[in-house]
């Protein structure tokens, strides 16, 4: 972790360095030469940064004197379309999903001042770095650790070779990380395919492999997750950390729509609960906190089975009173007990409106035969 933290010292610490340098280069918008001088304990800062710059296509190259302590740079003068399309190349480069959702963030700078334009790019291409390299070796690191905890040899030696091997999935696995709506229909094509805990135990190894590259990719995630449920070795932890994160990083990454999260959230959620039940009141737990919707929990509550209704409807109807009591007037409402009797009316309307399966409908049970 030493290392880590050393190469990656914070997004705020390294925009900062990354501004401090690009003021000291002339004019951006015109094409040129300058040389910028470093002391020998600055030279490695200098240098990240320049290379920053030249991922956004603001600088065309450089070179270094070693003797004289300079770097010698060619600015490439490049117009702002020019510099988001260098940063789309980039995260192409990287992560071909993502490309339409960075760029879309990057053509909301194109009104700013060149100033802010320069400061929100190097944002975006450090959050980008930061979400994918950075988070890529912190998850390396953490299978490493998961490894490193197992007692018996065996077991040591088939999570590596699981790890290490290219399996059936290979192909699919490149086809979700490729595809611009995130994969979502082509990961669960791929968990529906899973025909035994050995086979999870197979995607498990090759998706955490994937997830060094693409760590914050959401289909990549929740396959992790899901296999993770489906392993006889399974842990909760993991399950529940990388659930969240699939969740999160298909909102605040892809900008996948509501409607399309919680319909995954609600087919993932059923997934694990034919597999591991005794994770779900958790995992609720853990969602509703983050994204506290009443949507969400109506929907869950009409798909889940009946063990999480009542945590579900408490939910639900809290919601509901909140919402009511901030916008009292529009019902012309004056008392919080009127307020709070119609939200009561309104879940008891919601409690007889929802049908919930009495157990998950589902072939692949825990302990079934062949399993």
């Amino acid at each position: 972790m030493y290392f880590q933290v050393k190469a990656f010292p914070g997004l705020a610490v390294e925009q900062a360095k990354v501004l401090q340098v690009a003021q000291r280069l002339p004019d951006l918008s015109r094409r040129g030469r300058a040389i910028l001088k470093a002391s020998r304990d600055d030279r490695e800062i200098v240098e990240k940064a320049i290379h920053r710059l030249l991922i956004l296509g603001i600088i065309l190259d450089y070179t270094i004197d070693y003797s004289a302590g300079e770097f010698v740079v060619d600015i490439s003068g490049a117009s702002k379309e020019a510099v988001i399309e260098a940063y789309g190349n980039y995260v192409e480069g990287y992560n071909p999903g993502r490309r339409h959702v960075e760029v879309k963030k990057a053509r909301d700078l194109l009104a700013a001042d060149p100033s802010t334009f320069l400061s929100g790019m190097v944002g975006l291409v450090l959050r980008f770095i930061y979400e994918v390299i950075e988070q890529g070796r912190r998850r390396a690191l953490a299978e490493m650790r998961l490894v490193a905890n197992l007692r018996d040899d065996q077991t040591i030696r088939e999570r590596i070779l699981r790890y290490l091997e290219s399996t059936e999935f290979s192909e699919a696995l490149d086809s979700i990380v490729s595809d611009r709506n995130a994969g979502l229909m082509k990961m669960k094509e791929v968990y529906e395919a899973l025909r035994s805990p050995n086979e999870a135990a197979e995607l498990r190894g090759q998706v955490s492999r994937y997830l060094e590259s693409y760590p914050d990719q959401p289909a990549l995630l929740m396959l992790r997750a899901l296999s993770e449920a489906c392993c006889r070795d399974r842990e909760m932890a993991e399950v529940e950390q990388n659930f969240a994160a699939a969740i999160s990083a298909a909102r605040r990454n892809y900008s996948v729509a509501n409607e399309t999260l919680f319909k995954l959230i609600t087919w993932s959620l059923l997934q694990i609960a034919r597999q591991y039940p005794e994770s779900i009141p958790a995992l609720q737990q853990t969602l509703l906190r983050r994204y506290p919707e009443r949507a969400l929990a109506v929907m869950l509550m009409k798909n889940l089975p009946r063990e999480a209704r009542p945590h579900l409807m408490w939910f639900a109807g809290k919601i509901r009173l909140l919402q009511m009591n901030e916008n009292a007037d529009s019902y012309k409402l004056t008392d919080r007990r009127s307020v709070s009797s119609r939200a009561t009316a309104e879940l008891r309307t919601v409690r007889a409106s929802t049908r919930v399966p009495d157990t998950p409908t589902c072939s692949y049970q825990p302990g079934s035969p062949g399993l």
